[in-house]
């Protein structure tokens, strides 16, 4: 696994007139060895920072600041976590 392909939607909450917005981000994990502990954290770290930086991106019209603040959070949570699941396990297994 080479490049990991991360993507952040906005969820159809909270009356978003933009949602369904979508942002990408290519994630290279060519130079880590996914098998070990230090190289899945480092994986980990690269998706969430992605995660951070496509979310961002996303255009949130929501109805209030924390309402945009608590969807930009799922958004990183969401395509944190479809992005670690397509990595393998530490240790390979």
């Amino acid at each position: 696994m080479k490049t990991l392909l991360l993507a952040a939607v906005a969820a159809a909450s909270f009356s978003l007139p933009l949602s369904g917005q979508a942002a990408t981000r290519a994630v290279s994990l060519a130079d880590l060895d996914l098998t070990s502990s230090a190289g899945h954290t480092q994986a980990m770290l690269r998706i969430q920072r992605a995660a951070y930086q496509a979310c961002r991106e996303i255009p949130w019209e929501g109805v209030g600041m924390l309402s945009n603040w608590l969807q930009y959070l799922d958004c990183v949570k969401d395509a944190t976590q479809a992005a670690a699941a397509q990595l393998p396990a530490p240790g390979g297994r």
